[in-house]
């Protein structure tokens, strides 16, 4: 039996010593997710989805600011809705001992709805089996989510490295750099690919969920005891804003008139989209994203 042991150590040791390996090399290049779940605790966060995941470039909101604490933790429509997933994950990534932060929260319609047949199942959230459940938030390298939930080859992860260009590029300050091309035709097949799908997603098939408007409500809670809180409406595409105003035409007075009986700073930027440039009608190409984060540094300090 110790012979049995002992042979079975010696041949998993070196497996493990290159699984190591392989796992350390894991980084921004890794996926649009991974390396957000290897820094430390933060003090200052930005919140959201993909809109604030491409949109908002944490280092220039901070040279801006004159800070160095920001950190973009905002992710996909898919992994980061408002909801009780988000919501603990963003949990074990403040840090606590901390007072004096910022937290930009980017809030849409879409972060706060839920497909109509599921509002108050526990299939509602659909997003908790994803990556947010990653029990930890600062390890590096993440095991845990390395061997749960990165879905390729453990032999791209070496691949990626070797690569000079990205399609996607995931930034040491958390802002996910997309860089796919920018030709006319490309993107007004990208904008219509894009609002074919958002239709699909308005009411009556999805629907404001007062679970999820709860967990919003929950998460500017608990952010506000550490630091101040700026609720953010993103720019977007013209298209994609008209989808908005349509079906969802009291958002804007809804999320004012929390704002306002919290004393919360909210700014809604989308009077500014048609300055921008999108991808796909719906996030921020990178040059954009540089501009509209200058923006709203100006906008939050004039506030």
């Amino acid at each position: 039996m110790k012979k049995f042991v002992l042979r079975t150590l010696v041949f998993l040791l070196p497996l493990a010593v290159i699984g190591w390996f392989v796992f350390s090399l894991a980084d921004g290049t890794t996926d649009a997710l991974y390396a957000r779940f290897t820094t430390p605790k933060q003090s200052s966060l930005i919140i959201g989805t993909s809109r604030a995941a491409q949109g908002i470039v944490a280092s220039e909101l901070n040279r801006s600011l004159n800070r160095d604490d920001i950190y973009n933790y905002a992710f996909t429509l898919g992994h980061s809705p408002f909801g009780p997933t988000y919501f603990e994950s963003i949990k074990k990534k403040v840090d606590s001992t901390s007072s004096n932060g910022i937290f930009i929260v980017s809030v849409d319609p879409w972060s706060l709805c839920s497909k109509a047949e599921t509002i108050n199942k526990e299939s509602e959230f659909s997003e908790q089996e994803r990556a947010l459940n990653t029990p930890f938030v600062d390890l590096n390298p993440n095991l845990f989510y390395l061997l749960e939930h990165y879905d390729n080859q453990y032999a791209q992860i070496i691949f990626d490295k070797t690569k000079t260009k990205l399609p996607l590029y995931l930034h040491n300050d958390g802002w996910l750099e997309v860089s796919i091309t920018m030709d006319s035709a490309a993107v007004q097949s990208r904008t219509k690919e894009k609002i074919v799908d958002y239709k699909k997603q308005c009411p009556p098939n999805s629907v404001i969920s007062e679970n999820r408007w709860g967990y919003f409500k929950k998460t500017i809670e608990y952010l506000d005891k550490y630091g101040d809180v700026v609720i953010v409406r993103m720019p977007t595409g013209k298209e994609m804003l008209e989808l908005e105003q349509v079906y969802f035409s009291n958002f804007t007075t809804r999320i004012q008139s929390f704002c306002s009986e919290n004393k919360l700073k909210y700014l809604d930027m989308t009077d500014g989209s048609s300055k921008y440039q999108y991808t796909d009608g719906n996030h921020l190409y990178a040059p954009s994203s540089m501009q509209f984060t200058k923006e709203l540094a100006d906008r939050i300090l004039m506030n």
